[in-house]
């Protein structure tokens, strides 16, 4: 089998480079994986895969047609993502979608990279009638602020192009799932992303010697990252303003990420709430260590699936994650839920309830991790995917046929009625699957 990935790769900035980085040295023992990157990436990955940079060379796209399967990490920046995109539309494969909102993916697509307004237009009347013209027109003429950054953004995820492109999709979550599987008739499977095996390297202590403790933050400083609820929580409570430092790692250079800083100003929190930028997984991964709680809060959910959340489980670590999507399915002793409208007197009370009993708290993160090292494989996750794979190429091979054999038939003047054509197609169907 021959496989040619798609992805992002370190040192991007990406946390699909890191969870494809993860995956594919599993996967090479299975079969053959090309990387199809478009940019610089480390030198490791020329040592141990062929590398093809299809950005800087376009013709070597041809070469595509001689691969098992194409497969497309596909997520929401438009940075890492745009070129694969296009690929995708010539070349269909499966997809492993790691965001089901893909609506600020194909905004920056449109408008920054492809400098044409009109494309978004288009994309949101395909995805969503004349509703979704008026709306994009509006967003484009500043009338309306961009969906994305709206709680609504969840019911306008602007994904069809993407899925209407693919020949089967890989999802995270039965959330996700359940939302595409009426859009496309085309195979859909749900595996498990795979748990990082994170270990410690060394004797850290789990406080500070001032005896706070470390709340610990990994990731994009998002709108819907809830940040600014925990600035304002331990802003307005002098008990926790003594007893947490906020530790927040990760890309802070956004606009909202400079509100926030300014909202660490407004509530005297400098000392408090460290901002230490983006951090290589080696390096973050000790910080980790040092952690005592983790902040996976996202509302709204994009439908992702946490990359940083999976390191906190994989690590030990307690989690607080709101009660939506994905972060729902993980089961109520593993993760600490946070009910959506609701997180500054809960998050409050259980920051206090930390402050009494900590021990309770670190149970928890060590049950976090023997569950995601148990349901949370990587050999399962590759195993299922060479399966889906299998599955994705011989339906390929089926559809193939039956085309065929409809237009033989049609042309042969044996058959007019499209009813029979349907059935003959749906037993050949009920055949392929009892097979698999």
């Amino acid at each position: 089998m021959k496989i040619a990935w798609f992805s992002p790769l370190p040192p991007q900035k990406s946390g699909i480079a890191h969870y494809s980085e993860l995956i594919i040295y599993e996967l090479k023992k299975y079969a053959k994986v090309d990387l199809w990157v478009n940019d610089l990436i480390d030198e490791k990955f020329s040592r141990d895969f062929k590398v093809i940079n299809y950005k800087l060379n376009p013709d070597c796209e041809r070469f595509l047609n001689d691969y098992t399967i194409i497969i497309f990490n596909m997520g929401n920046d438009a940075i890492f993502h745009s070129e694969m995109f296009e690929v995708l539309k010539k070349y269909k494969g499966i997809v492993i979608l790691h965001d089901y909102v893909l609506h600020h993916f194909f905004y920056e697509y449109w408008l920054n990279k492809k400098r044409n307004p009109m494309g978004y237009i288009k994309e949101m009347q395909l995805n969503y009638g004349e509703e979704g013209r008026k709306m994009a027109e509006e967003i484009i003429s500043g009338k309306r602020k961009p969906v994305f950054e709206t709680e609504k953004v969840i019911d306008f995820p602007l994904n069809l192009s993407v899925l209407k492109a693919s020949e089967g999709i890989i999802v995270h979550s039965e959330f996700v799932k359940k939302r595409i599987q009426f859009l496309v008739k085309i195979p859909i499977k749900k595996l498990n992303h795979p748990h990082f095996n994170i270990e410690p390297k060394r004797h850290l202590p789990t406080t500070v010697s001032n005896k706070r403790f470390r709340l610990f933050f990994l990731g994009e400083v998002g709108f819907n990252r809830q940040i600014n609820k925990i600035i304002e929580i331990i802003g307005n409570d002098e008990v926790l303003k003594n007893h947490f430092l906020l530790i927040i790692v990760g890309k802070d250079t956004t606009d909202y990420a400079i509100k926030i800083k300014r909202y660490v100003e407004m509530f005297g929190l400098m000392k408090i709430v460290n901002f230490l930028g983006y951090h290589p997984p080696e390096e973050f991964e000790d910080l980790l260590e040092t952690a005592d709680l983790c902040l996976g809060l996202r509302y709204p959910t994009m439908g992702e699936t946490s990359g940083a959340v999976m390191r906190y489980l994989s690590a030990g670590k307690p989690t607080l994650v709101n009660k939506v999507g994905w972060y729902d399915e993980l089961p109520d002793e593993v993760v600490i839920k946070i009910d959506p409208g609701k997180e500054r007197e809960e998050i409050t009370s259980i920051l206090h309830n930390f402050l009494k009993n900590p021990k309770k708290y670190r149970i928890m993160g060590q049950r976090a991790k023997e569950y995601v090292k148990k349901n949370f494989s990587l050999d399962g996750f590759v195993q299922g995917l060479l399966e889906f794979i299998d599955f994705v190429n011989r339906r390929k091979v089926l559809d193939s046929l039956i085309d065929k054999v409809s237009s033989e038939l049609i042309s042969m003047n044996l058959i007019e009625d499209k009813y029979i054509l349907y059935k003959i197609s749906k037993e050949l169907y009920n055949m392929f699957k009892k097979v698999n």
